[in-house]
């Protein structure tokens, strides 16, 4: 890998360092300043979905696959339809979400993209990160790391994963409000 400066490296482009990268570029952050972002994998895939509550239109709108207005919650004894004004439940799938990212920081001569697996050592109080095995020059760089890494305490661990079904009907049967 050349030996090139980078003010700001981001190690993950997953939600959190794509999000970061594209808001610094939107802020007019990286005005003379370089940007690298590092991950394993290019992000190519629509290997998953973010779901959250927002009120009004949020920064990544433009993504938003499907936004729910109302909840209904069936129980043995009742039916609840439910107004969750102010908010919408919002779904960005992943495969928009990083083509958007991508699109805005390839056209930027700030941004520059590095696919590898990323190792950090920490040693005499200095960090170090490898990409496949190849030192990566940090000095006088800021680097945040989005990188999910077990500590080996898992009561400091926090890590949210949902599981869910795509799923099939020969007749249309769900309400897509």
């Amino acid at each position: 890998m050349p030996s090139l400066f980078y003010d700001y490296i981001i190690l993950g482009s997953g939600c959190s360092g794509m999000s970061l990268a594209v808001r610094m570029l939107d802020s007019g952050l990286l005005k003379s300043k370089r940007l690298l972002l590092v991950d394993r994998s290019e992000k190519s895939a629509n290997d998953r979905t973010w779901c959250f509550w927002e009120s009004g239109e949020g920064y990544f709108e433009s993504v938003v696959h499907h936004s729910y207005s109302s909840l209904t919650v069936h129980h043995n004894a009742a039916t609840l339809n439910l107004n969750i004004a102010p908010y919408r439940y919002k779904m960005i799938r992943g495969i928009d979400f990083y083509n958007h990212c991508k699109q805005k920081l390839e056209a930027s001569t700030a941004v520059s993209f590095k696919t590898g697996e990323v190792v950090m050592q920490e040693d005499a109080g200095r960090t170090r990160i490898y990409i496949d095995g190849t030192e990566l020059s940090t000095a006088g760089s800021i680097v945040f790391n989005s990188i999910y890494t077990p500590s080996g305490n898992a009561s400091l661990q926090l890590l949210q994963h949902f599981k869910g079904w795509v799923i099939q009907t020969e007749e249309p049967v769900f309400d897509p409000a």
